[in-house]
């Protein structure tokens, strides 16, 4: 008799304890899945999905106006996401359509686009091959002091903007705000652009858009 109440006791115990493993073993599961998402550092779709209304489907703008995206700098487009969230980048449209967004979405959104890569160069890009003129060549070595080609340098100046690979026309248009000293504040920008005579503008903005081929490369 004390054998089979021994025997019954065990079988009890051994139940209980199988039951407690199996619920830790679920809720570490719910723990995990829900530290995932936790740390899942994509934007929602419906933030993509307007951002891609303009900066294309990839980050590769497709109006030629509007900045390529993809492989930008990180903090360079936290800080231009920022400053078009206070109005210190006076553009409307922007405005209303970052206005909402949260600190973490906006770290998510440029961490997105730096991850989409950019075009990658070649020995027979503008870059690289095209003889300058003595002036020009200077304005471009000024320019590639902060705004260096590569995007795979980390040792590049990581606020700055990567112009390589971005449309003529909306660099054009970038140079000629920053001479009307009306759209942002930025001092070596007014004292850089400043020094750009009439076609030097867009001779400039189409050095950078051939900068770099249309090959695409993912980051690495």
């Amino acid at each position: 008799m004390k054998t089979l109440v021994w025997i019954i006791g065990l079988a009890i115990t051994v139940a209980v304890v199988f039951t407690q493993v199996s619920r830790g073993a679920k809720t570490s599961t719910a723990s995990e899945s829900v530290s995932s998402s936790t740390v899942d550092n994509s934007p929602t779709p419906e933030v993509v999905a307007q951002c891609a209304n303009c900066h294309g489907k990839d980050g590769v703008s497709n109006i030629r106006y509007v900045p390529h995206l993809a492989g930008q700098r990180r903090e360079y487009l936290v800080t231009q996401l920022r400053a078009f969230q206070g109005n210190m980048r006076k553009n409307p449209g922007m405005h209303a359509v970052v206005q909402p967004l949260t600190e973490k979405s906006i770290n998510d959104i440029a961490a997105f686009y730096w991850a989409q890569g950019q075009t990658k160069r070649t020995e027979s890009d503008g870059g690289s091959s095209v003889t300058l003129k003595p002036k020009f060549a200077e304005l471009v070595e000024k320019c590639d002091r902060c705004h260096e080609a590569n995007e795979f340098n980390q040792e590049a100046i990581q606020q700055y903007p990567i112009l390589a690979g971005q449309r003529q026309e909306y660099l054009a248009h970038e140079m000629r705000d920053f001479q009307s000293k009306h759209m942002r504040e930025n001092e070596m920008m007014y004292a850089m652009t400043d020094i750009l005579i009439g076609e030097e503008v867009d001779k400039l903005a189409e050095y950078y858009e051939n900068r770099r081929s249309t090959e695409r490369v993912g980051r690495r």
